[in-house]
């Protein structure tokens, strides 16, 4: 609130809890006006003040357009009266006080609505707007670290965000980068690159760069419970989660061959195997295996067992594995090709039947391993040529992008109307395929072989299709006499329960709905192949090669 004669105050008025923004005031009694709310028509504040330019409040701004001349004494402050007081905003002022609902407030009177814009409302496309920043791409600088933006679809890599981490000030060692994705075939989100990882080189060989991989799974989704594969040039590890088997870890280490590279991971020869299980409270823990280990080239298997309560050591077993020719159909084994270690000395030794079997189960548990090993070694080997190819292509559109939707549409019907064709192409060329291939495929060929290999096409065709249908009848007569079957067990048999009855029931609701799909597909059969032989005959008509038949 200022003074006419310059002195800076503020006040308020009282009525309607409305503030007042400025006012005309007196030199006197300034610092008893400050800070102080007075009453409009008190003789005090008519000689304090000598008038009011305008109020507010949390709901509108009005201006005084009253005279002055009398001060405040003579203002009349019934705010709905639109000529003492111009509100800013649309709305007329409610006449009382009562305090109603604030949605019935905004929907009668609007205060809250904000007048209607001087300017055309702006439109902005939605491309642009998904450029968000100039030519599509912002870099911010920072201490040791720069941020790179970009739009989506921007970069065919999907990439929208990179934070790469500098080793010095000027931006030219990287150490560490962080990337996100957006909109990826594959579903990549994050990745993290690390520059600063160094290659070791072994002293053997200065070729091989030791090139480490990880790769993490989803272990609820995997069959065999995979959580996790390490691999490197001298071993591959292999992690499981709740196997029935109770094994968790399986490691494999690699002989190192001078003269091959490490790059071929297919020819490398196995030195060793190592698994590991978690213990199995239903067998004794002497008996229940915790560690075992392949000797590929050293010919042996080492067992280690877990602990036993109270013990401090662990029951051990070793197998020296018999030569190629001694395995054979029928195992050769002596009581010379193992020993072990049982902690409790009044243990019973054991039978060398047992120590039979117990070898056999080993050689064999080695050769599911190996396979598992060289399984696991392809699937690496394809999961790195797939990511490849997913990073030749990697954008997908979404359903609802209506930008690149209907590009995208009328891209993948040009090209299944492509292979259609295609198709159709290759089946018309491959109708006489087999049978020229009999007699070298010749380029020209006689009227006489022009009729052999249209009738060994067409009785071909007839002999399919007979032989198909004969199928069709043979598994018809097998359910038939399963059913017959069935019903008999289920009137003859007296002492069934109630259970077993429900169970043939199913049984023959079963092979009655397998019996009517086959007799589906034998009638379809029959109606579709006089078509497909009408069919089969004008493309013959068609084809160049028996364009000779048609000349006579």
């Amino acid at each position: 609130m200022t003074t006419r004669r310059g002195a800076a105050r503020r006040s308020e008025v009282r009525r309607g809890e409305a503030r007042s923004e400025t006012a005309e005031g007196n030199d006197g009694d300034e610092g008893s006006a400050k800070g102080r709310r007075r009453k409009g028509a008190d003789e005090e504040t008519n000689l304090l003040y000598l008038g009011v330019e305008s109020i507010w409040n949390d709901q509108n701004y009005w201006v005084n357009m009253q005279p002055r001349e009398n001060g405040c004494a003579k203002i009349n402050w019934d705010l709905s009266k639109i000529e003492f007081w111009e509100h800013l905003l649309p709305g007329e002022p409610r006449k009382n006080t009562e305090e109603i609902e604030e949605d019935v407030v905004i929907k009668q009177e609007k205060h809250l609505d904000m007048p209607a814009s001087y300017v055309s409302e702006i439109r902005i496309n939605s491309l642009d707007f998904e450029r968000r920043y100039p030519g599509g791409s912002k870099t911010i600088l920072y201490k040791k670290a720069k941020v790179e933006l970009y739009a989506p679809f921007s970069e065919t890599n999907s990439l929208i965000q990179r934070v790469t981490v500098y080793e010095d000030y000027e931006y030219t060692t990287p150490v560490e980068s962080y990337e996100k994705y957006l909109n990826r075939v594959d579903c990549l989100t994050e990745s993290r690159k690390n520059f600063t990882t160094a290659h070791r080189y072994l002293a053997s060989n200065s070729d091989s760069i030791n090139n480490e991989r990880t790769i993490e799974f989803y272990d609820s989704v995997q069959f065999n419970g995979l959580s996790r594969i390490e691999m490197s040039p001298l071993y591959l590890t292999q992690h499981y989660v709740d196997r029935e088997d109770f094994v968790y870890y399986r490691h494999a280490e690699f002989l190192i061959d001078k003269n091959k590279t490490v790059d071929d991971i297919q020819s490398r020869h196995i030195l060793k195997i190592i698994e590991k299980y978690h213990r199995n409270k239903d067998i004794p823990a002497s008996k229940d295996m915790a560690e075992r280990e392949f000797a590929v080239i050293g010919k042996e298997i080492c067992i280690k067992f877990h602990y036993e309560q109270d013990r401090i050591t662990q029951a051990t077993r070793t197998f020296i594995k018999p030569s190629i020719a001694d395995r054979g159909d029928h195992l050769i084994f002596d009581s010379t090709m193992t020993h072990g270690y049982n902690p409790d000395p009044n243990a019973p030794p054991e039978k060398n039947l047992d120590l039979f079997y117990a070898l056999d189960k080993h050689l064999k548990d080695e050769d599911r391993s190996i396979l598992q090993i060289r399984n696991a070694e392809d699937d690496v080997a394809a999961f790195l040529r797939r990511r490849a190819d997913e990073n030749l292509n990697p954008l997908t559109v979404s359903l609802f992008d209506k930008n690149r939707i209907a590009e995208t549409t009328i891209e993948l019907d040009t090209k299944r109307i492509r292979r259609s064709n295609q198709r159709e192409i290759m089946q018309e060329m491959n109708d006489l395929g087999p049978y020229l291939a009999r007699i070298g495929n010749p380029t020209h060929i006689s009227k006489t072989e022009a009729y052999l290999l249209r009738d060994d096409c067409l009785s071909d065709f007839k002999q399919t299709s007979v032989d198909k249908a004969n199928r069709i009848l043979h598994m018809i007569d097998d359910q038939m006499m399963e059913l017959e079957k069935m019903q008999t067990l289920l009137t003859q048999t007296v002492d069934l329960s109630q259970m077993e009855k429900e169970e043939i029931l199913a049984k023959i609701n079963e092979i009655s709905f397998n019996m009517d799909m086959l007799e589906t597909y034998l009638n379809w059969h029959r109606n579709v192949v006089p078509q497909r032989y009408r069919v089969l005959i004008d493309r013959l008509l068609r084809n160049p090669h028996l364009q000779i038949l048609q000349k006579y």
